[in-house]
């Protein structure tokens, strides 16, 4: 910009000479004292527009890095939401897990339940015959025994399931307390 207002500069300069005519001194010196000053004006302008310009490349900087951010921001949200998704999902996996182990575990409780009731009510058959009863009612002594040994397997049974059902309860109430967290 400044060799183009120059080169215009030194253009005018050079004809000047062929139109003026004898006041060529006075005159040449007022033109180009008139000619420096609209060269003093053009270069304060352009020092002006220069300023303003490299002001607004600062700015469009400032936005570009602005809406970078702003980008970066959202994906930084994106991606805790997938993270967040991913929990979710594998809450709902062990959810389901846990609902099963529970569901399985109340199905023991009644097969055992059922399983202590049929026990009971035969330790009390076996606990309403008196062993006198049980000996006079079999033929010969060995039946005896294993009227009686019998009786004492009812017995250990009826144990092991009403143990087997207090485990399956805390077991599940455990597991319900753990799915309740």
């Amino acid at each position: 910009m400044h060799r183009f207002v120059f080169t215009v500069l030194m253009i005018i300069l050079a004809f000047t000479p062929f139109f003026v005519g004898a006041q060529v001194s006075q005159n040449a010196q007022e033109y180009q004292d008139k000619l420096q000053a609209e060269y003093d004006q053009a270069q304060k302008e352009l020092q002006a527009l220069t300023a303003q310009s490299n002001e607004i490349k600062s700015q469009k900087a400032s936005l570009q890095r602005d809406i970078s951010l702003i980008d970066a921001e959202i994906k930084q949200a994106q991606a805790k939401i997938k993270v967040k998704n991913l929990a979710i999902a594998q809450l709902t996996k062990d959810i389901g897990k846990k609902q099963a182990t529970i569901t399985d575990l109340e199905g023991k409780l009644d097969r055992s339940t059922d399983s202590l009731a049929d026990l009971v009510r035969r330790t009390n058959e076996a606990d309403s015959v008196s062993m006198l009863a049980i000996f006079l009612g079999n033929k010969n002594i060995s039946d005896f025994f294993r009227e009686v040994d019998s009786i004492q397997i009812v017995k250990k049974s009826l144990n092991t399931s009403i143990d087997n059902v207090k485990n399956y309860k805390e077991d599940t109430e455990d597991e319900k307390a753990n799915l309740e967290d």
